[in-house]
């Protein structure tokens, strides 16, 4: 009787089986039990049909499902964060979800179909890759996103969708050495406090006189502010390490001035923090970037 299992200390998932006494195995080229499942009924099915005589090309192509359509390139990689979505932690997750998204969007805009998932090649990742960084992206970002577009493409490849694995053919970028980024001065503050809507006038002055990053101040609720404290209580998505923030007379100034809360668990500015959970920071980034074009203090993003 064959059956899978896992080798102590391996992700992989075999088969295990036996012929004329003789104890065998396979590997399935997955770490999904669920694909294992299915490596397992082809065997026996196609075992079934070998004993008694039925073995053709056409029944195998049928019970392996080789030689059908492939599956198109959106419906597969967003099966695959669908199916992260249960495993991977929140942040992680929302980071394999801005990535893909953005992935899919450029194929959109560039493809203008959806394509197959075999015509997605090493160049079209590569060009991918250019393209992020052409509207902003640093090289590291850039790199951080070919790691996990890397990640379902490997499984496609393993699962017997792909021959190869494109993304493995994908370079990452180059790193600069030298940091770019400078600390804004005091002027340059003032003129993009001058320029922000409402929101991001209180993302900036919570951002600056906090230190936390984007996502957690936008994500920041009602009952994480306490006035007669006067702290912030933060609870760091990318560490979840839980800190406390003095409000200085600026920050509390600022909390002065924000809309009255409907409910103390309210998020302080729903739709932004709606709008980080669907696309990470992606959207937001290019949001703040838009103000500092108008400011005069960065170009605008080649698209």
């Amino acid at each position: 009787m064959a059956f899978i299992f896992q080798k102590t200390g391996k992700p992989s998932w075999y088969i295990g089986y036996s012929i004329r006494g003789r104890r065998l195995q396979k590997s399935l080229k997955t770490t999904i039990r669920r694909e294992a499942e299915k490596g397992l009924k082809e065997f026996l099915e196609l075992e079934r049909a070998r004993r008694l005589g039925t073995l053709t090309e056409e029944y195998f192509l049928r019970v392996t499902n080789r030689g059908t359509k492939q599956p198109q390139a959106r419906g597969y990689l967003e099966g695959w964060l669908e199916e992260t979505k249960g495993t991977a932690r929140p942040n992680t997750y929302s980071t394999y979800r801005s990535t893909i998204n953005d992935f899919l969007q450029y194929l959109d805009e560039k493809q203008g179909v959806d394509m197959d998932l075999r015509e997605v090649t090493a160049d079209t990742i590569q060009a991918y890759l250019a393209h992020a960084k052409n509207v902003g992206r640093s090289a590291k970002t850039v790199n951080n996103r070919l790691k996990i577009i890397r990640i379902p493409f490997k499984r496609a490849h393993d699962s017997g969708h792909l021959d190869r694995n494109p993304a493995i053919m994908a370079k990452p970028l180059k790193l600069n050495k030298e940091n770019t980024r400078h600390a804004f001065t005091l002027k340059e503050i003032e003129s993009v406090l001058a320029k922000a809507t409402p929101p991001w006038k209180w993302f900036v002055i919570c951002g600056l006189y906090s230190g936390q990053r984007l996502g957690d101040v936008v994500t920041l609720r009602w009952n994480q502010i306490d006035t007669e404290k006067r702290v912030i209580r933060f609870l760091q998505a990318k560490t979840g390490n839980r800190t406390e923030i003095p409000i200085v007379q600026p920050l509390l100034d600022a909390v002065a001035e924000l809309p009255t809360p409907k409910k103390t668990d309210d998020f302080i500015w729903p739709e932004f923090a709606e709008l980080y959970r669907k696309t990470g920071s992606t959207s937001l980034s290019k949001q703040f970037h838009a103000i500092l074009v108008e400011c005069g203090l960065a170009t605008p993003w080649e698209i």
